[in-house]
């Protein structure tokens, strides 16, 4: 970009990608990629995914992260107006700055944490109007009649169109309600022996009572496309040891998995049919597998798989949302007395 007359601020956006809580805790990848470049040639990061707020200095490069809705971070850089050139010196970065006109004066959040805090006021404090920099905070009535049109917009999405009578949220750790809603759904969809899915991609809880497109939405943001495709037995049983790992177990629907702990470790896996009968892997047999593209391409665990296997048979349907729209459609109702965890049937088992 220098060579090209670029003199302007260059911004790198990336994901640091082995960072388990903020960018603070690992950033070896990061720290790496910006050490390979030439003095002076990135000015500002701004590290992203990780959700959470940071700020720090790799290498002497400033180093932002703010958590997404919530909060903003500012950067305020410094140039020498003859040359442009960027002061490394004085940058000073302020972060968290929160996105809304009244925060709760003790939690500093713009609104109730629940899940963390109840409705406390002695955690959370009063709602009162928010000030910067001794300035009061406004909403701008220009900017409020710009977004106007898009709030009109989603309005159709918040009618409700099915009921559920039971909690539902993603869990990475164990074996949950939801997940083997939607591995079993998308399993009978495709007609498939085996569904996978990776629980990151949940993203909300449902609490009982009415839902809505925009729930649907909520808990599954991503465009991810329901595809199938064919591996045999011996397949299916490296696939599962290559996608073990300490963060997420893989949900599953009509295959039970066993591992061992510390470390996480596959041990095998078996074939369990609409009846609950359970029988070995036939390794010498193909079976056909749901799954997501986004994993199939080879992206989290998956990179390990697509090292060794070529796709066969593969055939991608529609994304998963929709499948799982349809089917809430037409159920109406998720009953308690239908969806549970199966004592007898675990998909998940831990060996001692």
């Amino acid at each position: 970009m220098n060579k090209e007359g670029y003199e302007d601020v260059r911004i790198l956006k990336l994901r640091d990608k082995n960072s388990k809580n903020c960018p603070c805790d690992n950033y070896e990848e990061l720290e790496d990629l910006i050490g390979s470049f030439p003095k002076r040639t990135i000015d500002l990061v701004l590290s992203g995914h990780v959700h959470k707020v940071t700020h720090h200095w790799i290498h002497n490069i400033p180093i932002m992260s703010s958590f997404s809705e919530y909060y903003v971070g500012i950067a305020y850089m410094k140039f020498k107006k003859i040359k442009n050139d960027f002061i490394y010196e004085e940058t000073f970065l302020e972060n968290p700055i929160p996105l809304c006109d009244k925060i709760f004066n003790i939690g500093k959040h713009c609104r109730k944490f629940t899940h963390k805090m109840g409705d406390n006021p002695d955690l959370i404090g009063n709602l009162e109007q928010f000030s910067f920099h001794n300035q009061v905070v406004k909403i701008d009535n220009n900017f409020s009649k710009i977004i106007q049109k898009w709030k009109d917009m989603v309005e159709q999405y918040k009618t409700p169109f099915f009921e559920n009578e039971i909690f539902l949220t993603g869990d990475k750790k164990k074996e949950n309600i939801l997940q083997n809603l939607i591995t079993d759904i998308y399993r009978k969809y495709t007609n498939s022996d085996i569904s996978i899915l990776n629980p990151d991609n949940l993203r909300s809880k449902w609490y009982p009572g009415e839902k809505s497109l925009k729930d649907l939405y909520e808990m599954l943001p991503f465009d991810n496309i329901l595809c199938t495709f064919e591996m045999n037995g011996r397949e299916i049983m490296r696939m599962m040891n290559d996608i073990t790992n300490e963060l997420m177990i893989y949900q599953t629907s009509g295959l039970i998995v066993y591992y061992r702990k510390n470390p996480m470790r596959f041990v095998t896996c078996k074939i369990i049919n609409e009846k609950g009968e359970i029988k070995d892997i036939d390794y010498n047999k193909n079976y056909q597998i749901a799954a997501y593209d986004y994993l199939i391409d080879g992206n989290v665990h998956f990179k390990n798989v697509i090292k060794w296997y070529k796709k066969r048979k593969y055939k991608c349907e529609k994304r998963g949302r929709e499948i799982l729209k349809e089917f809430l459609l037409n159920k109406k109702i998720l009953k308690k007395d239908e969806y549970y965890l199966n004592p007898k049937n675990p998909r998940f088992i831990f060996l001692n």
